[in-house]
């Protein structure tokens, strides 16, 4: 599994990389200096604090007290046919069913469920879904979804940015010939796709994964889809109030995707498919 590990810190040196070289084309030395800089913060703050400012994102609150649905029983007894450390549980005040994972390595990471996932699924389709979230800390796989959020998000602002200074008619770079306005344009409109499709190369085989190394550590596969197909319905009716930058954290994208750019964008394999590979056939 260590690979995974290493793969994400290649991964994050190729970003902070290419985050570099957008800085020098934008604004020479000085764009250079500055875009190093915030890389730098970026890495620390996501490294340290991505974990205290998703739960505050979402006004998560941590399973301390009595726990009626037993999650924290359910979590350890998991946790411990992984051998891993069982993570923390974080509840999301929201009723639409939805669960993620986060934390910067094995021994530090948590899972978040909502209050929706807890009176919505079966205790089985439960089971399942905590089961998918541990395979992703046990592959490494949450240190590198927290770093592409907080990567996302400053491509994001960085291109809301850029639509600012080409409207207001502002150069960056001395000398710059007039077409960089348009070189700037191009740059705000195409960096969020950017993003997304970084989400998308991160995290759909990763679905794959961790479904089928879920349905093997609980040995109900069918649990696992039910909640998938339960959890997807319910994301289309009632979307959560999440943030682009984070919906790729989730089991079942969170927010409302309709037409075909989305569909060709989307952070996760088709629910269909990841059914058809759990057990066979469609909902």
């Amino acid at each position: 599994m260590q690979i995974h590990k290493y793969k994400s810190w290649i991964f994050l040196a190729v970003l902070t990389g290419l985050v570099l070289v957008a800085g020098e084309e934008i604004g020479g030395r000085q764009g250079l200096l500055l875009a190093f800089v915030i890389a730098l913060l970026l890495n620390y703050v996501a490294f340290f604090y991505s974990a205290g400012i998703l739960m505050w994102t979402y006004n998560a609150r941590l399973i301390e007290g009595a726990d009626p649905y037993g999650l924290r029983e359910l979590t350890h007894r998991l946790a411990k046919k992984a051998d891993i450390a069982p993570p923390e549980i974080y509840i999301l005040p929201t009723d639409t069913p939805n669960i993620f994972a986060f934390g910067r390595s094995v021994n530090h990471s948590a899972i978040a469920v909502t209050e929706g996932a807890l009176t919505l699924l079966s205790k089985d389709q439960l089971e399942g879904v905590m089961a998918h979230e541990l395979s992703h800390i046990l592959n490494h796989d949450t240190f590198l979804m927290m770093i592409t959020a907080g990567l996302s998000s400053m491509v994001m602002y960085v291109a809301t940015f850029l639509s600012w200074l080409a409207a207001c008619g502002r150069t960056p770079k001395e000398n710059r010939a007039p077409s960089s306005s348009l070189g700037r344009i191009l740059t705000a409109i195409i960096a969020p796709f950017g993003a997304l499709l970084v989400q998308v190369a991160v995290r759909k085989n990763r679905e794959f994964q961790a479904d089928l190394s879920a349905a093997e550590l609980t040995g109900k596969p069918d649990a696992l889809a039910q909640a998938l197909w339960k959890i997807h319905h319910y994301s289309k009716s009632k979307p959560m109030p999440a943030t682009a930058a984070t919906a790729h954290m989730f089991i079942i994208n969170p927010l409302a995707a309709s037409g075909t750019v989305e569909s060709m964008f989307s952070t996760h394999p088709e629910v269909e498919e990841r059914i058809k590979r759990l057990s066979g056939r469609t909902p």
